[in-house]
């Protein structure tokens, strides 16, 4: 190998690492293994996260201690279920332009924020199964005071059988359909996009101090939300520039898609900041540098706590119940100016931060 040629590939390798040049990912590759071209950005595959507690969870019905305390067998029941989560994998968000009409009935320009995404339905469910006596009647635990249960005998099955619980996976991969046409782990993914950033800057105001110095006032920064919209002119954009052979869903079509077991679907997700009173739409503020995006419907993991109004006599049904449901919290990181907003300033994570969590809402 000759000088000339050991300089262009150094100069190759340089302009790689720098990030000047991109590296083209093979039709094999991360990039593109999906169906979605070879832009700029990678595909963050996030693993479905099940914990077995989440498949069972011990209440009272307060609809019925309410009206007689005395009847103790709906006091310390189980409610089991079977436990699904999809895979999400995404890119991270990005921004494009796009022509809104306005109340004039002339085109402008608005900043809109985006993220493709991915769901896919790994068709395993996380359920358990349980070891009962065989030489025992239905046994049923019931609380007599706080702290301490008592075994008593029906001959009516419960919901909340004694005996050894263990996680069992259910794998609905490969079964066949139903006579209705119906295939068994199918799943709906119901979703909610919700942009929040806990970072808005807001504008520094100034005071003197005591010793007469003019020092800036701490001003506290305000949360904001933007709930994804459904914008046709940009979703339409948005798919030709990342694949237009790839068909993409809404927030709001992909809701009536039954997912099958080993199935992906890909979605486009939207942000403009919209007053829900006058419908009025712009650009999402450009000052903000961190934000966290919320995911829901990935799972139908949920809990739920009974507040003390629930135990009175005559309660709604299923009312007084504060529900949590498991959602995907993303963290990403902004450090560009708002004066020149770009899709690459935009980084997965956050300094100090996880880069994704699992939590309860």
């Amino acid at each position: 190998m000759n000088t000339y040629t050991k300089t262009l590939l150094l100069s190759a390798f340089f302009l790689l690492c720098s990030g000047l040049i991109a590296p083209v990912w093979s039709q094999d590759g991360v990039a593109t293994s999906q169906g979605l071209k070879a832009v700029p950005g990678t595909i963050t595959q996030i693993t479905p996260f099940i914990n077995y507690s989440e498949t069972y969870q011990w209440s009272d019905l307060p609809e019925v201690l309410g009206e007689d305390a005395s009847f103790d067998w709906a006091a310390d029941l189980l409610f089991a279920r079977e436990i699904w989560c999809l895979e999400f994998s995404f890119k991270k968000p990005r921004l494009i332009e796009v022509d809104f009409p306005n109340e004039a009935g002339r085109l402008e320009r608005k900043l809109v924020w985006y993220m493709v995404y991915s769901v896919t339905n790994t068709g395993k469910c996380l359920s358990r199964e349980i070891e009962t006596p065989a030489d025992t009647k239905v046994q049923v635990l019931v609380k007599k005071e706080p702290g301490k249960l008592e075994v008593k005998e029906y001959d009516q099955i419960f919901n909340n059988v004694e005996g050894t619980y263990r996680p069992k996976w259910v794998d609905y991969n490969g079964q066949p359909a139903g006579e209705d046409g119906s295939v068994p782990g199918s799943v709906r993914f119901v979703p909610q996009f919700v942009l929040v950033s806990p970072a808005v800057q807001n504008p520094v105001e100034y005071a003197k101090d005591e010793g007469g110095l003019v020092v800036p006032n701490p001003v506290a920064t305000e949360q904001v939300k933007y709930y994804d919209e459904y914008l046709p002119l940009a979703f339409v954009k948005i798919a030709a520039q990342e694949d237009p052979q790839q068909s993409f869903q809404t927030t709001v079509t992909i809701a009536s898609v039954d997912i099958k077991p080993g199935e992906t679907v890909w979605g486009i997700a939207t942000w403009l900041d919209v007053d829900r009173e006058t419908g009025i739409a712009k650009s999402l503020d450009p000052r903000i540098d961190r934000f966290s995006i919320y995911v829901s419907g990935l799972t139908n993991a949920q809990k739920w706590e009974n507040a003390p109004e629930a135990y009175t006599p005559g309660a709604e049904l299923l009312s007084g119940r504060n529900v949590s449901r498991k959602v995907l919290k993303l963290n990403f990181y902004r450090p560009g100016d708002e004066f020149d907003q770009k899709s690459k300033e935009i980084y997965f994570g956050q300094p100090g931060e996880l880069d994704y969590q699992w939590i309860y809402l």
